[in-house]
């Protein structure tokens, strides 16, 4: 009786539910990832105010340094794997400009393409292990194709710039990936229904998908220019040997979650540097390329940048 009683002078909280950035207006901005980050607008307010709950493993685990070292050691000089790291990285950075209206994309489909001794799967992990745990599992960064529809909707629901795996396509059961690939990189699900005939609430998010697979991920598609300026895709070795994707492995399996903390920070601190660098460099695309006539390359300029 006492609790209830007191029920009406208990403070409100505002409660989230997703990942990436989950607030951008006049109040400031909420990035959430293993714990909530604030702009200074709220830092000041309502910090203590403000709960984010997610469904994915984030929490950081291992050290920073321990991932680092393997970065230097494997990563650094071999220009695709750097890319993996930058596309993943490039998730919530998409997501913020688009909540600055920079950008009118929410993501973009990595397609990781070649055999299964290419590395494009430990790519892959590598990507996802500078935000949680990129190893397979029910709630981790790292998932399957294999899964219905309904089922990959629902794990990307709320993911507001977060990087996703989707590992080899071959394994997914649908016969025209057209719609779902649409609906992927837009951030929206189908439309359904009810029971009771009513429409049900759609699921949403906004965030860069990585596919993995043997073939290319437009083999069961429309591949009309839609999907093209959606997609980048890459068709060579990874890895330089078994002892480098090895080591990356073992690292990212071990240490993982360091780096997107720190890319959000720097979001939040410096945002006005970031989009002046996103314009430099969509500058320098649009410059380098201005002799480009087709209408898909000149939608890509943006993504690139």
């Amino acid at each position: 009786y006492a609790l209830q009683s007191m029920r009406q002078s208990l403070p409100l909280s505002k409660l989230y539910t997703g990942v990436g950035v989950l607030q951008s207006d006049d109040e400031g901005m909420v990035i959430s990832l293993d714990k909530p980050y604030f702009s200074k607008e709220i830092e000041q307010s309502q910090a203590n105010e403000i709960i984010c709950e997610t469904h994915y493993d984030l929490q950081p685990k291992g050290t920073f340094k321990g991932w680092w070292e393997m970065y230097l050691k494997q990563v650094k000089g071999n220009l695709l794997l750097e890319l993996a790291v930058v596309f993943a990285a490039s998730s919530l950075v998409t997501a913020f400009l688009k909540t600055r209206h920079e950008v009118e994309f929410a993501g973009t489909i990595f397609s990781f393409m070649g055999n299964s001794s290419t590395g494009k799967s430990t790519a892959a992990a590598l990507a996802v292990s500078i935000a949680g745990n990129p190893t397979k599992g029910s709630n981790t960064l790292f998932r399957s194709w294999n899964g219905t529809r309904n089922a990959l909707e629902g794990y990307l629901s709320s993911n507001y710039g977060l990087p996703i795996v989707l590992d080899e396509l071959s394994a997914a059961t649908f016969k025209d990936t057209t719609g779902l690939l649409y609906s992927l990189a837009e951030g929206q699900g189908r439309q359904r229904s009810n029971i009771d005939g009513n429409v049900k609430a759609l699921k949403n998010w906004g965030t860069s998908v990585i596919s993995t697979a043997e073939h290319s991920v437009l083999n069961n598609s429309a591949r009309n220019d839609g999907l093209n300026v959606r997609t980048i895709e890459i068709s060579e070795a990874f890895t330089t040997s078994a002892d480098n994707a090895d080591a990356i492995k073992r690292a990212t399996s071990v240490n993982y979650g360091h780096i997107m903390p720190l890319v959000a920070e720097y979001l939040l601190k410096r945002e006005d540097e970031v989009i002046k660098w996103f314009h430099a460099e969509h500058d320098w695309f649009k410059n380098q390329l201005k002799n480009e006539t087709s209408n898909t390359g000149i939608r890509m300029f943006k993504r690139y940048a």
